[in-house]
């Protein structure tokens, strides 16, 4: 939704674009016009909110998000994905969009995360205490590759940590780590502190000292292609609506 500072012809393009179909990515079985957004993996649990908030403000968009470790969507993007939005969870992905020539204007950052070591809530025989012990011989820790954002930021993180760690499970996405965490296949797990607090109780946090920037990632979103519909979103996001369902679930300011 647009800021209420926005003209009021602005406004009525908006609408008359929806209402004709203009900048979808399609149209669904239900005739309303689907616009679909590449969003990294770790915004999965909040864009449940978001969808629903946005299709309320919007009754006739069907919001489709497709999911994904950030550098899979850049290259989704980059390849010509019919999608309308792009949010990746750091820079380097972006900017692979965007020397591809598809986003539709600059980047703006739309929200903020930091890492934690995270063990499962019901782990009877716990070994993980404090960040150190991921060090200890037979701990099974899961991360990110470092190929991924998550993943350069638990690296990030046990490097300020001092922490040399020796992954037994390199995934291509934090929702990766947090599986194998819900399913008790790892003793710990470098994730996103949003993935702990969304968790319904299933996670818990190891207690650490690290300041917020450590370890913190930003994220990136950007229209992709002509079409409105994805700076509709983008502005829905970045408005007070957007804002405040980022903040419930645990996300900071950009």
């Amino acid at each position: 939704m647009r800021p209420s500072s926005s003209p009021p012809v602005a406004l009525a393009a908006v609408a008359l674009a929806f209402a004709g179909g203009v900048g979808a990515c399609g149209t669904g079985g239900d005739g309303r016009d689907e616009v679909t957004v590449l969003a990294a993996s770790s915004l999965t649990a909040v864009f449940d909110d978001l969808e629903t908030a946005f299709e309320q403000t919007h009754p006739d968009v069907d919001l489709v998000v497709s999911t994904a470790g950030s550098p899979s969507l850049a290259a989704q993007a980059a390849e010509g994905a019919p999608a309308a939005l792009l949010i990746t969870a750091d820079a380097r992905s972006m900017a692979r969009a965007d020397e591809a020539d598809v986003l539709d204007g600059a980047p703006r950052a739309i929200a903020t995360n930091s890492v934690t070591v995270a063990t499962p809530t019901d782990g009877a025989d716990a070994r993980v205490d404090r960040v150190a012990d991921l060090a200890q011989p037979g701990v099974i820790v899961a991360l990110c590759a470092p190929e991924v954002p998550c993943g350069r930021a638990a690296l990030d993180f046990l490097r300020a940590a001092r922490v040399d760690v020796d992954a037994d499970s390199l995934e291509s996405s934090v929702r990766g780590v947090v599986t194998r965490l819900t399913l008790g296949e790892v003793d710990a797990g470098v994730v996103y502190r949003t993935d702990v607090s969304g968790s319904d109780g299933d996670l818990q946090s190891v207690p650490d000292d690290m300041p917020d920037e450590v370890g913190a990632v930003r994220y990136l979103a950007a229209p992709l292609g002509a079409e409105p519909g994805g700076r509709i979103l983008l502005d829905f996001l970045i408005g007070p609506a957007g804002r405040r369902i980022l903040t419930d679930h645990g996300f900071g300011a950009p």
